[in-house]
């Protein structure tokens, strides 16, 4: 953000940013760049996580605000960006995919059977589960707050 409170790690594209850019203008934000990215950035620190809910597109993001000490990841609500964590303690660990997530030392590498067995049934693993224990997906159209090692997990699509 233009204060360097705020920081993005952008994984996407929103098809509508133009629009949701137009409005932000008027409301004063200034813009470096045509980026998308900029655009989703500008309208978390207006809006906050309400800023998901205007998002036309596919995407999932990481923004995290110095001053308050929180990290929100957010998934675009069909889901078509994947967004993986891991809690250890009072640390999360995320990623767009688990080996991101696995470089870590602090993670383990246990095989989960339930989710193992979902996938050789349907080829997919539904929900929040991952083949690997205790490494869960940020559900589509969900945020996720982590702050001084508490998560809380919402809807932000709701229409």
């Amino acid at each position: 953000s233009p204060d360097g409170d705020t920081v993005i790690a952008f994984n996407g594209e929103i098809y509508n940013h133009r629009e949701i850019r137009q409005e932000l203008e008027r409301l004063g934000h200034r813009f470096a760049s045509q980026c998308d990215t900029e655009t989703v950035l500008a309208a978390f620190v207006e809006w906050d996580v309400d800023c998901f809910r205007l998002m036309r597109g596919m995407f999932a993001a990481a923004l995290w605000t110095e001053s308050r000490k929180r990290l929100v990841l957010a998934r675009d609500r069909m889901g078509i960006k994947p967004l993986y964590y891991y809690r250890a303690n009072d640390d999360v660990y995320f990623g767009s995919e688990l080996k991101a997530i696995l470089e870590h030392s602090h993670v383990p590498r246990t095989l989960d059977l339930t989710a193992l067995d979902a996938y050789l049934s349907i080829n997919y693993v539904p929900g929040e589960r991952t083949l690997i224990e205790g490494i869960r997906k940020v559900p589509p159209g969900h945020y996720l707050e982590w702050r001084n090692g508490s998560v809380r997990q919402q809807p932000c699509m709701k229409e």
